[in-house]
């Protein structure tokens, strides 16, 4: 038997041409699988709250939360709580400062952006005699997303 497609020499009945790789028999192919969309959530209606957690009077942590408001995000920090911990009220929940650029992932503003001044560049700069100060509002920002946990460069 011929393939149809390359007119390769195949045996009988078989369902694919082992030459060009065409499904002779379609009933037997392989169905294509629709491929799942990844659906990135939004973020930017909601603020990141900092919170205090205690045990006893000596062990105290700063925590994030989202949250919709200071109510909500109140709720999601009770959920949250790790067991032997409380939250420390007087402390209150703050929202944080929004940040220089927006996160490319889930679009909120609550972020972190620094410069990537390494050792390399402040050697650079030391040699120079300060001229390389010049060069430190080119440098490229490295972010981090509160929201999200995003990390990207600018």
């Amino acid at each position: 038997m011929k393939c149809p497609y390359c007119a390769g020499e195949i045996p009988e009945g078989v369902a694919k041409c082992m030459h060009c790789g065409e499904w002779l028999d379609r009933s037997r192919a392989p169905t294509a699988r629709v491929s799942e969309v990844i659906v990135k959530p939004d973020y930017s209606a909601h603020g990141v709250y900092k919170y205090q957690i205690t045990r006893g009077f000596f062990q105290r942590t700063d925590k994030l939360v989202l949250g919709l408001d200071a109510k909500d995000a109140a709720a999601t920090a009770k959920e949250l709580l790790p067991e032997g911990f409380r939250i420390d009220f007087s402390y209150g929940f703050h929202l944080l400062p929004k940040g220089r650029f927006s996160c490319p992932s889930c679009k909120s503003e609550y972020t972190e952006c620094r410069r990537n001044i390494g050792c390399v560049v402040l050697f650079i700069v030391f040699i120079s005699l300060g001229l390389g100060l010049l060069a430190i509002p080119f440098l490229p920002f490295t972010c981090f997303c509160f929201a999200c946990g995003h990390k990207w460069r600018t």
